[in-house]
């Protein structure tokens, strides 16, 4: 065997049983590697204008922290008036249930009788739960941890993302280089247009969703539709957590049928929009995706690899059309295909 095919593989081994042992510290810059990779074109196009990166970048950051100033200032001052008023109306939803439902259901009162009886039962299950909760505590502060360090990390491999995009490509072996340069740049490509593709169906969703439940008339529209639309990025998962809050949300305000099948409506028609019409469009056609494709991805997905094949399904389908174009376009123009041709 090679000499270098064996070296080769060592440091692959020995990186990937860093990489495992590293996992813990890694989260932070995971983020700021996908935050730099989403604004380096952007930086690229600045730079190419005449804006030195360094100020680019920190004109970037100055206007994402006057975005989030003003969503902290307008957007979560109403999104907490909506969770309190959700919150103050949930000690009325079993009567509320009681309205719907043909059995009858426990009161407060007596459910906090049971809960007096059997407290040391019920501390015995709660407490091996409690004693989990404190020791994954530190989860918070690797959360905090995050938060600080990502920015950070994010503004340096922002300004220097060019030297190493070279540094990298000048580390390729010279054979090859031209070949994966070309696959790098093209699945490059397809994998951002996936990513921006991706954030405008969510900031759609969210829209539709806070539009439709307002015309329902429900009051925790804009909470239910901006967290259904932020959710919506791992499939299915926005329109589970938000149906159930809207028809919740539903069941305490309204009295009648009419308002939660509306709010039932409002998913049906906003999920068929996202998946005929959002996902296909604004996601499938820049990744270069048939809207086929697309739909078979997300079910292949799921059925080879579970959840996260279904979170994945996407981008990896990007990078191996892209493959599978070079594999295509190498056949046609190869012997087999075109055959021995008699002089």
């Amino acid at each position: 065997m090679n000499r270098n095919w064996i070296i080769g593989g060592i440091a692959a081994t020995v990186g990937v049983l860093l990489l495992y042992r590293l996992s813990g510290i890694l989260s932070p810059f995971i983020a700021a590697l996908l935050i730099a990779y989403i604004f380096a074109p952007a930086m690229a196009r600045a730079e190419r204008n005449g804006i030195p990166r360094g100020l680019a970048v920190a004109l970037l950051f100055l206007i994402i922290g006057i975005v989030v100033v003003v969503a902290l200032l307008v957007l979560v001052p109403a999104l907490i008036q909506q969770v309190t008023s959700f919150a103050n109306r949930l000690p009325g939803l079993t009567q509320a249930l009681q309205q719907w439902l043909p059995m009858e259901l426990p009161s407060l009162d007596k459910l906090q009788a049971v809960l007096g009886e059997n407290w040391r039962e019920i501390g015995s299950v709660l407490m091996p739960a409690a004693k989990t909760m404190l020791q994954h505590s530190l989860s918070v502060v690797d959360a905090l941890l995050t938060l600080t360090i990502t920015p950070v990390v994010a503004f340096y491999l922002l300004r220097d993302w060019e030297r190493i995009i070279t540094g990298l490509r000048n580390a390729l072996p010279r054979a090859i280089e031209p070949k994966a340069s070309t696959l790098t740049r093209e699945s490059d490509q397809a994998l951002g247009a996936f990513l921006h593709g991706q954030l405008l169906v969510m900031a759609a969703l969210a829209v539709l969703y806070t539009a439709g439940l307002r015309l329902v008339g429900l009051d925790q529209a804009l909470l239910i539709g901006v967290l259904s639309g932020t959710v919506s990025f791992v499939p299915y998962l926005g329109l589970i957590v938000g149906l159930l809050l809207a028809v919740v949300s539903a069941l305490l305000q309204f009295p009648d049928w009419i308002h939660l099948l509306s709010v039932v409506a409002v998913f049906g028609i906003v999920q068929t929009l996202e998946s005929t019409l959002l996902t296909p469009w604004l996601v499938g056609d820049r990744i270069g995706l048939h809207p086929v494709t697309v739909i078979f991805a997300v079910l292949a997905g799921g059925q080879l690899f579970g959840f996260m094949g279904i979170l994945l399904a996407l981008p990896v389908a990007a990078v191996l059309g892209v493959l599978t174009r070079h594999a295509w376009r190498a056949y046609l123009s190869s012997r087999i295909y075109q055959g021995d041709h008699p002089a």
